[in-house]
């Protein structure tokens, strides 16, 4: 029984951290499609924060902020936006997953970064 366990929680323990990846970059995706939206009904240009795609005004973008599945709070907080051009950035904040710090990121160009 001790040699099944010692085979089956690493094995479990890495498909969980997998998910939890897997899920993050869902999240960003999510964000940086409601920032695209949020830039085609604004003339192009995006929101000096995320929290305002929350807000209805005339209407939201998301319901929520979600939230990483690894620390289960909201860790998307590194926004940056440019004008001119317009382009935005951000990242999984903190040291959340096996890559490096504030990654997976994404950003208006590239759309999701795995790694520096």
């Amino acid at each position: 029984m001790c040699g099944f366990m010692a085979i089956l929680v690493p094995n479990y323990i890495t498909a969980r951290v997998q998910g939890n990846g897997a899920q993050c970059k869902r999240n960003l995706t999510q964000i940086g499609q409601a920032l695209e939206n949020y830039a085609k009904e604004h003339e192009g240009h995006y929101p000096g924060s995320l929290a305002v795609l929350t807000k209805a005004q005339p209407r939201s973008y998301l319901e929520t902020l979600p939230t990483c599945p690894a620390v289960g709070t909201v860790t998307y907080r590194d926004y940056q936006v440019t004008v001119e051009p317009d382009a935005f950035s951000f990242s999984c904040s903190g040291n959340n997953h096996a890559s490096s710090t504030n990654f997976p990121r994404y950003n208006s160009r590239e759309g999701i970064v795995d790694h520096p």
